[in-house]
């Protein structure tokens, strides 16, 4: 498993998250039916073998000319590298504060621990009943012949301009 990691020229930090950090597997109707690694939940092999799909959010935030921030992925991601995305877009874990049901309260807290740390936007700058869920979206999508996504996406926005300075 190591080595595909290693091939990819990922740093150890994200090495790391992709062992550790724990995907909220959910059925297409979006019931928690489990958890599994990040690494495992983006394997082809498991997407296609065992159907796995695992929770995720998009965040799209404006400016007051209402342009959309939209980023490159890194080259060293296993999912998609150097593709356009949206503003800010990871998964929901499994743990207690991302797993609130409620009005998406869970994929709206790691979202907003998401946009610090990829953008360094502080969570009193988009507080998190300013990010609003927009309803859902399956897919799924392979990156490679190895690796790939098989989401319940959040797409959320901001309801507030942000200053993209």
């Amino acid at each position: 498993m190591e080595d595909a990691l290693l091939d990819a020229g990922m740093d150890e930090v994200q090495k790391r998250r992709m062992f550790d950090d724990r995907c909220i597997l959910v059925d297409e109707n979006d019931r928690v039916v489990g958890h599994e690694s990040k690494y495992n939940c983006h394997l082809m092999e498991n997407i296609e073998s065992k159907n796995w799909l695992h929770r995720a959010f998009s965040v799209f935030l404006f400016n007051s000319k209402y342009e959309l921030l939209i980023q490159q992925r890194s080259a060293k991601k296993v999912t998609f590298p150097l593709a356009w995305t949206d503003s800010c877009c990871s998964h929901p874990l499994y743990k207690e504060s991302d797993l609130i049901e409620e009005d998406a309260l869970g994929a709206r807290k790691a979202a907003q621990r998401k946009l610090l740390h990829e953008l360094g936007i502080p969570a009193e700058d988009i507080p998190v009943d300013q990010i609003i869920p927009v309803g859902r979206m399956l897919y799924k999508a392979p990156s490679d012949v190895k690796w790939g996504e098989h989401e319940c996406t959040f797409p959320d926005y901001n309801s507030s301009v942000y200053n993209l300075s």
